[in-house]
């Protein structure tokens, strides 16, 4: 075969099968790359490193007892306050395999979580265009650098739910874009299927996803005189996604009517996306090489991108600025709180990993075109691209292996799962019934207790129902403790009485006062410095749990 031939040529020619899909290629060998060492990482392990983990561990582990996604499971009677679709795709993934719940948590998140760089791949393809997709993708997977395991807008393998919920995400903008430029019944109503499965992933990435449809919603019907257009394209995607959300959002409607008690699930601060802060990131190496291919990208979008795809991407910038600044004026002011505010620093992120792609496509492009011009040899542009693309990659690898959630993070989840404690989770879902109650240190109630599939009286203030007085929970804890250190049965039955309790999970000091109260309580495990007491009640005997 010589270069002649007309299979060749087709092969090489700009029309060609090569030329139309090399970026699509070198794009899935980028993120093979860097979802292989995600995958190793996590290979071997059998439970998550941090709290977040946990809880999403007990809420599905729940849902594999038989439990309802829709119910809390750390507080017995109360509804699910947090999204529960990531859990039960960890119970899915459990029943399926036969694997245990903490270690299908830890295995499937490598793989689910692989799912949002070839997102936002495509969302960046449907936005900019091929090229332009690549180059924001690879940024997008390695450019940030050691962020830390729980970051998004990027890939790791730990299955938190905001770093899952970027599949919905970028989706559903790829996919709203689309929409709006070739609008149908059809497609409005799958948008709103995507909005509200996003929701039941993380509401960060919802109200992100939800307030650019609305906002572009209005500019795609600007011209549009039919009223009943206007209607449909405005309003049926939330209805759509509030009918797909109905199970999880009527419970807090109608048990808290949406009143919040305790905030600070929403308003927990993450010192290093402050404002402040995040402007002190442009003291370090490259930052302004970053923010000057930004602007140039910014300058190629204006030019080059369609109309409606950059509304849609002015949207998703000033809605997730908006919703950043109001999440950080909460912290500080009795504001009705949506969520801490680094999540949607994450989702300024991606957008400027797009901007910072089509920098970097129209900075070559300035490049061959002045080569060009020279009467040199002749460069083709998507050949350059993709030297440019394969050299940003092979220089930033080796620091993207460095990551804390391929190294830290998978040392001290094994540390975890080695510690004398952890034998408690077998012995706990093996002696205890479905409906036991434990009254433990809020911790130990997260790490211990929660993930064996057992309710608590009381779990960190963070990780707790924010429809759910949790300093009344944290106050009730510790009298009970004070009453069975002191052996007050009067006040420990009001308080037993009013929360189900049935063991109590003791450390240090408390564990020698409840061994003196043999007429309340009997021991009955221990693991390494925790003892597992249950408490003496009539007509209460302890079951083995079938």
């Amino acid at each position: 075969m010589t270069l002649a031939d007309p299979p060749l040529r087709a092969i090489l020619d700009d029309r060609g099968v090569f030329r139309r899909h090399a970026a699509a290629v070198l794009f899935l060998v980028v993120w093979t790359c860097a979802v292989a060492p995600g995958v190793i990482a996590v290979r071997d392990l059998t439970g998550p490193y941090d709290l977040d983990g946990f809880r999403d561990v007990a809420i599905a582990q729940a849902i594999r007892d038989g439990g309802s996604p829709f119910a809390d499971p750390l507080y017995r009677g109360h509804s699910a306050w947090y999204p529960p679709l990531v859990p039960a795709l960890t119970a899915l993934v459990s029943l399926v395999t036969g694997a245990g719940v903490p270690a299908s948590h830890v295995q499937a998140g490598s793989w689910f979580n692989a799912l949002a760089p070839l997102a936002f791949f495509w969302c960046a393809r449907t936005l900019v265009g091929v090229w332009p997709a690549l180059a924001a993708a690879c940024a997008f997977l390695l450019l940030p650098g050691r962020p830390p395991a729980w970051a998004s807008a990027t890939y790791s393998p730990w299955l938190f739910p905001a770093i899952f919920a970027q599949s919905g995400i970028y989706l559903g903008l790829a996919f709203w874009a689309s929409t709006l430029e070739r609008p149908t019944p059809s497609r409005i109503v799958f948008a709103g299927v995507i909005l509200g499965l996003t929701l039941l992933a993380h509401s960060g990435g919802a109200a992100l996803l939800a307030g650019t449809m609305m906002a572009t919603s209005w500019f795609a019907c600007w011209g549009n005189a039919r009223i009943s257009h206007r209607i449909a394209t405005v309003a049926v995607p939330p209805v759509v996604a509030l009918l797909v959300c109905l199970p999880f959002l009527a419970p807090l409607a109608t048990q808290y009517s949406f009143h919040v008690l305790n905030r600070l699930p929403a308003t927990w601060i993450d010192e290093a996306r402050q404002p402040l802060a995040a402007l002190g990131g442009l003291a370090r190496p490259g930052a302004w090489l970053q923010l000057a291919l930004v602007a140039v990208g910014l300058w190629w979008i204006r030019a080059r991108v369609r109309p409606m795809a950059k509304v849609v991407l002015t949207a998703w910038f000033l809605v997730a600025m908006s919703l950043y600044a109001y999440s950080v004026l909460t912290q500080s002011r009795q504001w009705p709180a949506l969520m801490p505010a680094y999540h949607f620093y994450f989702l300024l992120r991606a957008w400027k990993w797009l901007a910072f792609g089509c920098g970097v496509v129209a900075a070559t492009e300035m490049a061959v075109a002045r080569w060009n011009a020279r009467g040199k040899r002749r460069i083709q542009k998507d050949t350059a691209q993709a030297v440019v693309v394969i050299l940003f990659v092979a220089a930033v690898y080796p620091r993207y292996l460095g990551r804390e959630a391929f190294r830290e993070a998978p040392r001290i989840a094994r540390q975890i799962s080695l510690a004398d404690e952890r034998r408690l989770h077998d012995w706990i879902r093996e002696h205890t019934h479905l409906d036991a109650v434990f009254l433990a240190d809020d911790i130990d109630a997260l790490t211990l207790v929660g993930p064996s599939g057992r309710a608590v009286v009381s779990v960190p203030p963070a990780f707790s129902n924010p429809y759910v007085d949790h300093r009344m929970r944290a106050t009730a804890r510790d009298r009970m403790v004070n009453a069975l250190e002191n052996g007050d049965v009067e006040l420990l039955q009001a308080l037993v009485g009013q929360f189900g309790v049935t063991h109590v999970l003791a450390r240090n000091r408390t564990i020698d006062y409840l061994r003196q109260q043999t007429a309340l309580v009997h021991e009955v495990s221990s693991a390494g410095s925790v003892v597992v007491f249950e408490l003496r009640r009539r007509g209460a005997e302890a079951k083995p749990r079938s």
